[in-house]
């Protein structure tokens, strides 16, 4: 009977806080952080994607802020690029 007491005791401040809130006694539970809408998310995405380069040793593709460029080559790593063109 006491577990039967604290789940109504539980019910009644869920709905006390649902009505405070303002919502009509509804309460929806969702993920994420609170106060973060969609067009906030969006706004921290760049606009455009970075452009992506194939490596000449291995060919995996990395973005081109972070590509090793040597003699107008791209390259994911420096080893990889002394692999191509030691010294």
């Amino acid at each position: 009977m006491t577990w039967l007491a604290w789940l109504a005791v539980i019910v009644l401040v869920i709905a006390a806080l649902a009505v405070k809130a303002g919502r009509g006694g509804v309460i929806v539970f969702r993920g994420g952080t609170p106060g973060r809408t969609d067009s906030a998310k969006r706004a921290q995405q760049p606009e455009t994607p970075e452009r992506m380069l194939a490596c000449e040793r291995c060919g995996l593709h990395v973005p081109e802020s972070e590509a090793v460029h040597r003699y107008g080559s791209a390259f994911c790593c420096h080893d990889h690029s002394l692999w191509h063109f030691p010294g």
